[in-house]
Order: structure tokens, then C-alpha cells, then sequence
């Protein structure tokens, strides 16, 4: 988990940086960012927030199921598990998360311009 959070820290100190630094020192240019640089560095944030809180939860769900000494199978069925529907269902969407940050990245990278609505399902409950 600690790297998950150096992550988004360096995804906060690289936006900050690119932020304020000069477009140009003399005639070279140091840096050539455009708007969608600055969405790609701001859905890597997102994707390692959602990647922390989703090892958050998986760290707290599995506590919850050793504790009660149930099978993986039983415990993560929200239909058989009522206690614990709510969470099993935040981290299928935190991965649905996840997985939907990627193709922005993947699109990035592929020099596609991309826009990523904002989620809902990034609201930290699992700390």
C-alpha cells in the first residue's frame, strides 16, 4: 500500500512541477505538456487512489473473513454474506474503476485525446 500512495504522490508532485515550471529556459523548450498530458497524470492519480482503497478494503474483508473462518467462495457472495454486501460490491466497483482508468491511459498512450468523466465510485470508505 505504501506504494500505491508514493504513486499518487508522485502524480501530485509531477502535476505541481509541470504547473509551474517555465515553458522554456533561453530557446530549448523543457517541457512539452498539453492538456491531455495533464489528464493523463491526473487519471494515474485516480487510478492509484482507487488502487489503494480497493487494497484497503481487500486488506479489511479478508481480516473479516479469517476472523469468521469462512471459504472465500461463501464469504464474497453478497447474497449469501448480508454483512458484508455493501463492501464486496465497492471493490467489484473500485476494480470496474480501475479497469475503466486504464483504457484512458491506454488511449493516452496511444496519442488519442481522451476525456474521463469523474466517478462516483472514488468516495474513501475503506481507510
Amino acid at each position: 500500500m505504501a506504494n500505491y500512495q508514493k504513486n499518487i504522490r508522485c502524480c501530485d508532485s509531477l502535476a505541481l512541477y509541470l504547473q509551474s515550471a517555465p515553458d522554456c529556459i533561453g530557446e530549448k523548450r523543457l517541457l512539452d505538456i498539453n492538456e491531455n498530458d495533464t489528464r493523463f497524470l491526473r487519471v494515474m492519480k485516480s487510478y492509484f487512489e482507487a488502487k489503494t482503497q480497493a487494497a484497503n478494503l481487500k486488506r479489511r474483508l479478508e481480516e473479516a473473513r479469517k476472523s469468521a473462518d469462512s471459504k472465500i467462495a461463501d464469504f464474497y457472495d453478497p447474497r449469501v454474506n448480508w454483512a458484508w454486501a455493501e463492501e464486496i460490491a465497492r471493490i467489484h466497483a473500485l476494480k470496474a474503476e480501475m479497469n475503466r482508468l486504464m483504457v484512458a491511459a491506454e488511449a493516452w498512450a496511444n496519442g488519442e485525446v481522451f476525456d474521463v468523466p469523474p466517478s462516483n465510485h472514488m468516495r474513501d470508505q475503506t481507510s
